[in-house]
């Protein structure tokens, strides 16, 4: 690393077992961050190919520490676990990501950690607190608030004003009409369309979204 000039905007993958890794570390590269090393922290569950240098827990160097990690994991509570293992091994520092081909509106507001996908639009006065992860094609209404950890599929639409609670997980092409709440770990299912609140901790699908019983 020293040789090639590659600390410079320096990155860490966390977690690279879970496919997902493959998405985070394209949106990386074309935004001129160099991925110094993936770290496993379990069986992967495909090829690691992309990643230059692979490294076990036990084989973080000090110097790996000094840089910004990001965990690949799309599911929130495992995302939330990655993170406090990293943290555990000493990593301190996070950054954002922004694939270059998505749209952030300048007043929008992104903490630590956050990942955006390609082709995503997050509108103005949009709020994303730490470790939101947003997939690729997904559409975030001005005014809305992501809270920590929660989860926005390919091709999710979140309209204004909605307020997505701690640990939420929205599947694929889901739809929020404007001013919805979602309560904490709740689960949308894929193509669900949301017009009403959803309590904390359900699953709903379907359009209009029902919660499914005992989920």
């Amino acid at each position: 690393m020293t040789q090639d000039g590659r600390q410079a905007n320096g990155l860490v993958l966390f977690g690279i077992e879970n496919t997902y890794f493959s998405d985070v570390a394209d949106s990386a590269s074309r935004a001129d961050f160099n991925i110094l090393a993936g770290i496993v922290t379990g069986q992967p569950d495909s090829s690691l190919a992309g990643v230059p240098v692979v490294l076990n827990t036990e084989e973080v160097s000090p110097m790996l520490l000094k840089f910004p990690f990001m965990p690949v994991h799309i599911g929130p509570a495992d995302r939330m676990r990655k993170v406090e293992e990293a943290q555990r091994l000493g990593f301190e520092k996070t950054m954002t990501l922004i694939d270059p081909s998505s749209v952030v509106s300048p007043s929008a507001a992104l903490e630590d950690g956050c990942y955006v996908n390609a082709l995503s639009v997050v509108a103005s006065g949009a709020e994303l607190s730490r470790f939101v992860f947003v997939g690729r094609s997904t559409s975030i209404g001005h005014h809305s608030r992501l809270e920590a950890y929660s989860t926005l599929g390919p091709g999710v639409t979140i309209a204004s004003h909605c307020h997505i609670d701690r640990g939420v997980m929205i599947g694929a092409g889901a739809t929020l009409a404007p001013n919805v709440t979602v309560g904490a770990n709740a689960t949308i299912g894929a193509g669900t369309v949301v017009i009403r609140d959803v309590p904390a901790g359900v699953t709903v699908v379907g359009n209009p979204a029902r919660i499914i019983p005992n989920a």
